[in-house]
């Protein structure tokens, strides 16, 4: 006994078994997260060919075992490789997401393949030959359990060996983390990455064709979620790094689970118990310090924006279609209008996935499950009141809560971890919670639908109530998407340390989007109840989360009607047209072949196809002059008056690793100034600049803003202070327009309201608007408004980042090399966009720069910097002439010192209307 626990030795024994299996496979997850960077949720079913190949030609075909063993895991191997390679890099230039919503396709479709090749025909997994079998009291264990604790330690130390002392083990580890450099270093990511997928294949096989022999053939069945999710927990717990750690972990975790299954006499306590350890696991985990992000373009999935006209009559089309839907629903059989209830209740809990997904670029498995919680809530609570709207309210608040608590991890943590736990929510939902008699229990009817009093007692009444609801629910989320918060959500989707910049937060934003998609999945799931009328916890299982996804993403995630398109195939299809093993696994291939094919799912397909349609020439956007003044009065906003150093910094120190980048740097900022920050690549400038606007954390050292301590304030709260920072490579953000990069700025000071966005309140929005367009008449960008940053020249960039800046006021601004890239006379022309900025919104500016003659006119003051520390301070005659600069970062070629002169008023009034180029 141990904490009132029972501890036997076969169950000990028994959960190694389990233990080795779950250590297999999470040293597969951490072999492709190291290798590709991304989460296999396809990871458990690589394996499912090979146990297959072994079950159908050893006990079928006569195949001696062990010849046919090899192949079997050669197979397995092969397939991990092959999914790499035409699934995996395909999808390299998508966003992150979208490699792993590929994934879960993979999974779906090896699934059916499986079960279509071994038809309904049965037969027994054969068991390793030359393995004992032996006895612990009550216990068996046959030669496929001796074989898995035998094998399974071999296997992974075998595969460790291979990262640790091989090239190729090398260029695994480092492939993920910095590509460039492994090239650099004559090693291919791609080979290490395919190679990587391949020994994750092996292990998997080895795992399936041990486990189904261990623990019969109904093993194979659960090899989606229910099996992966401890093995993802044991990966949580080693930080996805570690194959040691991994492996231990699984060991542990098969114990454990053994040792609740067995004394634990409750249906789901072994999925509770993991959905803790996952939770915790993560929650535990520290935020990456790391420098880099995923930058991956939305481009890819992003629209192409039709002209007015176009679009007008694109949607006119569409309503059509939608009320022909919705004309045979009303009008045909009840057995039509229940099949399309189930398309509408699940386009609008897929509308969720649009949100956490295509706005926020998360992503979530568990928002079926949340509606689950939520049909089930709403159903008591329509049932207690006699009002279906009272209901859909509670539903949709319970959901909200419910997807903020298990996105929690998700939501300090970067990267898509919230896939983890929502995960683990789907299958503990399934299996533990709805089966509460407190939830769903034996089932929840819901006989007399009411709505506002009105008894809807035919099913096509009850369809029109879904067909409400969802419309409803399109419009919230239509509204959102327009407003400044769904422009929030967009841009921290898109640039994450570009959003934070420009004064949104990341922690709150995304709290937002996940409460807004658990109220649409929470209140929706109540649609599924009006469509079912009696629901048990066997209506939700972790399963149909894959469904819910791969609806929005093969719809597409460009708007809002997209999940309604994605319903249609996905669960219109088999509905209408009844399929089989092999239908639902071409099925699911078409699925997947279409993401591959097209990232941006049918709506993008069609969205193209009126483009193209509508043949309307696309047309170069002119400049305009900016009414030739260039007045900022009209966005400066009123500050306290301060006099004296604004900014300062003492002691600051910061370490890569070995690396020093900052060292003791001592800095202050006075009050109106220009500042002039030089010196050679990886001297640490753009760190300092990190430190000073609040990206990274100092490892010791203190800045103090107007008086206050901000040491420990995140980039976001320093920006809405006043400190904002410029990018080099002023990328701001790739899907949006010039227009949208500069409303998003805006948010500064004039932020936009929920219940605002929510409505579609408009009188905050052109106001709004008319503010970005009066900004950008005024630098010349007006002809560019509506032109998509990513497509823009670098010179123009600038001046939209120029823009944008001057939208944020600030108080102090950190320009990181602002002429990189452009041309010469719009590097001259800057000068004067400067000075305007300071001397009209009294900012005070510290500038990264390599153009001598553009940091020595512009600046009051040059500090140099030399591998982390201050080199040398003072006026620029004085620093530039000093030799210890001149021999440090300067050098003797006068020409490229001296390649460009002052700035003309003419050249500034052409960088303020770029033509362009």
């Amino acid at each position: 006994m141990l904490f009132a626990l029972s501890i036997t030795g076969p169950t000990i024994v028994r959960g190694l078994a389990s233990g080795v299996v779950f250590a297999l496979l999470a040293a597969g997850l951490v072999l492709v997260y190291r290798s590709s960077g991304i989460i296999n949720f396809a990871h458990a079913e690589l394996g499912l060919v090979a146990s297959a190949m072994v079950e159908l030609l050893v006990t079928r075909g006569h195949v001696p075992y062990w010849m046919t063993f090899p192949a079997a895991l050669g197979t397995a191997a092969a397939i991990g490789a092959l999914c790499e390679v035409v699934v995996i890099r395909r999808l390299r230039s998508a966003p992150r997401v979208m490699t792993v919503v590929a994934t879960l396709g993979l999974s779906q479709f090896l699934v059916f393949v499986v079960a279509a090749v071994r038809g309904e025909a049965t037969s027994t997994m054969p068991l390793p030959p030359g393995f004992p079998e032996w006895h612990l009291d009550s216990l068996t264990m046959n030669p496929a359990f001796t074989a898995i604790l035998l094998l399974g330690p071999v296997a992974v130390i075998g595969v460790s060996l291979v990262l640790s002392r091989t090239r190729m083990g090398r260029t695994i580890r480092g492939a993920a983390a910095n590509p460039d450099a492994a090239r650099l270093a004559g090693l291919s990511p791609t080979r290490a990455s395919a190679t990587a997928w391949g020994i994750a294949g092996a292990l998997s096989g080895l795992s399936s064709i041990l486990v189904t022999g261990a623990f019969g053939s109904a093993a194979a069945s659960s090899a989606g979620p229910a099996l992966l999710v401890p093995a993802i927990a044991a990966a949580v717990i080693a930080r996805f790094r570690s194959l040691g750690i991994a492996f231990a972990a699984g060991l542990a975790l098969g114990v454990f689970q053994e040792v609740v299954a067995f004394n634990v006499d409750s249906g789901g306590a072994v999925q509770l118990a993991m959905f803790v350890v996952v939770f915790v696991g993560l929650m535990l985990q520290r935020r990456s310090g790391t420098r880099t992000e995923d930058l991956s373009s939305w481009m890819s999935i992003a629209p192409v924006r039709l002209p007015p006209r176009v679009r007008l009559g694109a949607a006119l089309v569409g309503a059509a279609a939608g009320g022909g839907l919705v004309l045979t629903g009303l009008l045909g059989s009840s057995a039509t209008a229940v099949s399309l209830m189930f398309i509408v209740a699940t386009a609008s809990i897929a509308l969720s996935i649009f949100i956490v997904t295509g706005m926020s670029g998360q992503l979530s498995l568990g928002q079926f499950a949340v509606a689950g919680v939520g049909a089930v809530t709403g159903i008591r609570v329509a049932t207690a009141t006699g009002d279906m709207l009272v209901g859909l309210l509670a539903a949709g608040v319970v959901g909200a809560l419910t997807t903020l608590l298990i996105g929690l991890p998700g939501l300090r943590l970067r990267g898509l971890f919230a896939a983890v736990t929502t995960l683990a929510f789907a299958v503990v939902t399934r299996e533990w919670l709805l089966a509460q008699t407190w939830m769903a229990g034996f089932g929840r009817s819901l006989d007399d639908v009411r709505v506002a009093g009105l008894e809807l007692r035919t099913t096509q009444a009850r369809f029109g109530f879904c067909v409400a609801v969802y419309l409803v629910l399109v419009l919230a989320v239509h509204n959102v998407n327009c407003s400044g918060l769904g422009r929030r959500m967009r841009a921290l989707r898109d640039n994450e340390n570009q959003a934070r910049g420009f004064t949104v937060g990341p922690l709150a934003t995304r709290a937002s989007s996940f409460a807004f998609a658990g109220f649409v999945a929470g209140s929706s799931g109540l649609l599924l109840g009006v469509a079912a009328s009696n629901i048990t916890a066997a209506n939700f299982p972790s399963s149909q989360s894959i469904t819910i996804v791969a609806a929005a993403v093969l719809g597409g995630l460009q708007g809002v009607f997209g999940s309604l398109l994605g319903a249609l195939y996905l669960v219109g299809v088999p509905r209408f047209l009844p399929l089989d093993n092999a239908g639902l696994a071409a099925t699911s291939f078409g699925w997947l072949a279409l993401l591959l094919a097209a990232p941006q799912g049918i709506g993008g397909l069609l969205n193209r196809l009126v483009a193209s349609l509508s043949r309307t020439a696309a047309q170069s956007p002119s400049a305009s002059s900016g009414g030739g003044s260039f007045s900022l009065g009209r966005f400066a906003q009123p500050r306290d008056a301060f006099d004296g150093v604004v900014l300062s910094a003492h002691g600051l120190r910061k370490h890569f690793g070995g690396v020093r980048a900052v060292d003791g740097v001592d800095i202050e900022l006075r009050q109106g100034e220009t500042l002039g920050l030089i010196g050679g690549n990886g001297a640490g400038k753009t760190t300092l600049f990190e430190l000073l606007g609040g990206f990274v954390q100092p490892d010791s050292g203190s800045i103090v803003y107007r008086g206050r301590d901000i040491s420990t304030l995140p980039a976001h709260q320093r920006a809405r202070l006043g400190i904002v920072r410029s990018f080099q490579d002023a990328a701001l953000f790739s899907t949006f327009t010039v227009r949208e990069s500069v409303l998003v700025a805006l948010e500064r000071r004039h932020p936009t309201k929920v219940l605002s966005a929510l409505l579609g309140l408009g009188g905050h929005e052109r106001r709004q608007r008319a503010l970005a367009d009066e900004l950008l008449t005024m630098c010349g960008l007006s002809g560019y408004a509506d032109s998509v940053v990513s497509t823009l020249s670098t010179g123009t960039r600038r001046i939209a980042e120029i823009a944008c800046m001057i939208a944020l006021d600030p108080d102090v601004l950190l320009l990181d090399e602002p002429s990189a890239g452009i041309a010469q006379r719009e590097t001259e022309a800057l000068v004067g966009v400067i000075r305007s900025v300071r001397e009209q919104l009294g900012t005070t500016i510290v500038v990264i720069e390599h153009d001598m003659p553009f940091i020595r006119a512009l600046s009051d003051r040059i500090i140099v910097m030399e591998t982390g520390t201050v080199l040398a301070v003072g006026d620029p005659a004085t620093v530039l002439a000093d030799e210890r600069v001149i021999a440090s970062y300067l050098g003797t070629n006068t020409t490229a010192i001296d390649r460009s002169g002052q700035a003309s008023a003419e050249s500034v009034r052409k960088v303020i209307a770029p033509s362009g180029a």
